[in-house]
This record gives structure tokens, sequence and C-alpha cells, in this order.
């Protein structure tokens, strides 16, 4: 991931940095050569009002006019050659065409040079710098100011129904300034680019640092040490905060193997004494013949023993499909006073044969939930509350609608031995009993309050208890109103 993006930033810094270098040159040049532009401009207009003044391109005698060069000799003819566009022999035809101060801007210091021709073609003056292969211009039909570049020379003309007249540069000198600058350029940019990777580097590893940190603490959890946990950094990112969730799903994790490792213990252990009892049984029966009498006690107890198992095993799929998800809960109006008072008076012979009175009050209260799950929960506590009672003592169950929140509650009271406060925390932990038995008569499994949890949970409610040791217990399930 640090070179992909090392290579990405440099990518993107290049097309950067190249895009401004192009744009800068070409601004650059374009402004040298506008530059160049207006100077043959302003020359050319020159040459043009100084060769209209002076008619046939003789200066008018006594003007202020001067050779701007001499007439060459004979000798110096033969010795410079023909040239290109000028007549053969002697050039004593020449005339100067402008006056001395504007001759001052055609030097071999300004780089500039102009020439004249007359219509037919004949060189009428030069500057002393011309290049030696200048030629005359085309003679377009229509007196417009024209460019050509010959070369490193670049050349502004105008042709008129008299005569054409020329001014150039060499931009030798421009093109090298140009070079010059593409250098800077090139090597600012490198220097920019170099410095963009260094910096691009220590950033991405900076940044890459908390995802190897989390990498390697995923790594050592996925090797079994669950208490591993990623740093976190004081600073408030996307990183730490991601490193947040994980390290708290970690602890899940870690919360939810010690649970699955207890309650592995928890249910074997359970299995185990039923099973115990079922092999110790057969074995007897089949250790010596026995009558019929010893056989149905030996089967009796078997099969006692194997519904208990049953409901283990019940409970314990039960409580799988709350956590997975799977359980489904049919949602529909459910009138929570009568479904409670139905179930008062299913229990009510239980209460009676151990002598404890079980009495019903309630308010209307209708709720959104699954009819059976509720019965399921309402029958665990009340069936809880006699099991725990004191002789001759009283169950009050009470439904109505809370004061403050408006929902629909369901109270079971009872006036038994109470719970410990230390036990209460864990009252709703599978398999935890408060008074620390790991066999318990009548088939309990110890599931009973965690399942109801879990359907409470599953209807969006809300289970408490709150107990006072040797006076009774108060179990208050909150549900959402309809």
């Amino acid at each position: 991931m640090r070179w992909r993006l090392q290579l990405w930033m440099g990518l993107i810094l290049a097309m950067v940095l190249g895009g401004f270098g192009v744009v800068a040159y070409q601004l650059e040049k374009k402004q040298l050569y506008e530059q160049i532009d207006k100077d043959l401009t302003e020359r050319l207009e020159v040459i043009s009002r100084a060769s209209r003044n002076s008619p046939g391109g003789r200066p008018p005698r006594g003007g202020p006019g001067r050779p701007s060069r001499r007439p060459f000799s004979e000798e110096e003819e033969e010795r410079r050659g023909p040239r290109p566009g000028f007549p053969d022999g002697p050039s004593r035809e020449r005339v100067v065409i402008i006056d001395s101060q504007s001759a001052q801007l055609f030097t071999e210091e300004t780089g500039f040079y102009y020439a004249a021709w007359s219509r037919g073609g004949r060189l009428l003056c030069a500057s002393d710098h011309a290049r030696m292969d200048i030629t005359a211009p085309d003679d377009p039909k229509a007196p417009l100011v024209l460019l050509r570049t010959l070369g490193t020379y670049r050349e502004f003309y105008q042709c008129t129904a008299h005569d054409s007249v020329l001014v150039g540069q060499s931009t030798a000198q421009v093109n090298g300034a140009l070079q010059r600058f593409a250098l800077t350029l090139m090597g600012v940019g490198g220097g920019v680019l170099l410095l963009g990777i260094g910096g691009g580097w220590w950033l991405t590893s900076r940044t890459i640092r908390p995802i190897e940190a989390i990498s390697s603490a995923a790594k050592r959890i996925s090797a079994g040490d669950l208490s591993e946990r990623i740093p976190i950094g004081r600073q408030r990112n996307e990183l730490n905060q991601l490193g947040q969730v994980l390290n708290e799903t970690f602890e899940k994790l870690d919360d939810s193997f010690a649970w699955q490792r207890q309650f592995t213990g928890d249910a074997s252990h359970e299995l185990r004494t039923p099973l115990a009892v079922m092999i110790s049984e057969t074995q007897t029966a089949l250790a010596r013949d026995r009558d019929a009498a010893e056989y149905k006690e030996t089967i009796e107890v078997c099969l006692e023993t194997a519904q208990q198992m049953r409901g283990l095993t019940e409970s314990l799929l039960d409580l799988a499909r709350f956590d997975s998800g799977k359980n489904e809960i049919l949602m529909e109006p459910v009138d929570l006073t009568d479904l409670v008072k139905t179930c008062c008076e299913r229990l009510q012979p239980l209460a009676e044969e151990s002598k404890v009175t079980l009495s019903f009050s309630g308010s209307p209260a209708t709720t959104s939930g699954d009819a059976t799950r509720l019965t399921q929960v309402i029958t665990n506590l009340i069936t809880n509350a006699w099991r725990y009672n004191k002789a001759n003592g009283t169950i009050t169950v009470r439904t109505g609608l809370d004061d403050q929140s408006n929902r629909p509650f369901v109270e079971v009271q009872d006036a038994g031995q109470g719970i410990a406060e230390q036990d209460l925390p864990h009252l709703f932990v599978r398999f935890y009993r408060a008074d620390q038995s790991r066999s318990q008569p009548g088939g309990r499994t110890g599931l009973g309050l965690a399942i109801c949890k879990a359907i409470i949970d599953a209807h969006g409610g809300t289970i408490q208890v709150t107990s006072t040791l040797g006076e009774g217990s108060t179990f208050r399930v909150e549900l959402k109103a309809c």
C-alpha cells in the first residue's frame, strides 16, 4: 500500500509540475515573442514612413537623411560576391531612406536590421548587419503587415504599390533564454518532485504506521491472544476511531469466547449428570435378572432423566436461535392483562397445592409481541416465585402502564427467601445459580431466566430484579407500547 500510494502521489505531482512547467514555458515564450513582434512592428512603421517620405527611394535634396551604409567599391563588391535579391554589380544606386535618429534603431547592438526593395525587386538599401541571404518578400496584392520566420530569424514586411520594406531580428538570443528558462523549470520541478516524494514517503509511512499496528495486533489475536489490544494515540482521526472500534470488537470477542468456554463447560456438566444416571440405571438393570417391577422402576428413572435432558437441549436450542437472530418473533397486538391473568389462573392449582397465595391485579395494558413467548416468560417468573417462596407465602402479580414512560409492564413479587446482593448482577447469566449448586431437583437447568431475558430483549423490552435477602424478590418486565 505504501508503494502504491507513493507511486500515485509521485505520478500526480509529476503531472502537476509538468503541466505547470509547460504553461509557464509557453507563457514566457509568448511574452518574449510578443515583445519581439511589437518591436518589429514599431520599426517596420518607421521604415514605412521613411519610405513614403522619399519617393523613388531617394531622400529629398538637402534633407536630413544620411547613408545607412557607404557605397561599396568594385573591389568590395567582388569580395562580398553576389547576394540573393541584390542586383549584380556595384550598388552605387543604394540610397538612405531613413534619417539618422531612426537609424539608431537598426544597429548591430540592437540586433534589428532592415531592407527595402523597389517594386521590381531591386534592393534599394539594407542595414550593414542584415543577413547575407536576405531576399525580397512575396508581393501580396494587399498592403498588409505580414510575418515570416526563416530559421532563427523573425521578420515583418509590408509591400505597397511602390516598394517593399522588411525588418527582422535573430531569435537565437531569445531561444537561448528560453532554453535556460526551460532548464531552470526542469531543475526546480525536479527538486520539488524529489522533495514531494520524500515528504510523501514520510507522510505515507506515518499514515501506514497505525495500520501496521492494527495488522500486527490482529495477527496476535488470530493466533489466540484475545487479550491483545491496538494501541491508540491521543489524536482524533479516522484510524484511531477504527482502532477503538476494533478494540471494542476484540473485547466483545474475548468476552464471547470466555462465555462460550464457560457455557460449554456448564452445558457439559449439566448433561453429564443425567447421562451418568441413565448409564448407572441401565448397567444395574443389566447386571442380573430382575422382575417386572424393578425393570419398570429403572425405565421410569431413565425416562425422567431423558426428559430432563430434552428440556436442557431445547433451552440451549432456544438460546442459540436468539443468539443467531433466527428465532422468529411474531409481533402482533397482545392484551397483556388478559395474557397474565390466564397464566395466573393456570398456575393457581400449583400454588394452592404448595399453600402459596397467588393474587393478580391489573389495569388495561396492550403491547406488540409474540403471545406464546410472552406466556413463556410470565409462566417462568411465576413458577420461580412459587419454587423459592416460603411456606404459606404470597405471590403478587400486577400489570398496567408505567407512570413515567407510559409503557406496559408486568411485576411478579414474592415473599420468599430473596436473593443476595452479590448475585443480582449475574442472575440472568446462563447456568448461574445463586446457591452455586450444580445439581438441581425437578429437572431445572438454570437457563430459565436467561431465556426470559433473551425473549424480552427480542421484543425490545427490559427485565429487572430487586430483592432483599430473607424478604423476597420483585421481577419487573417493561415492553413497548402497542
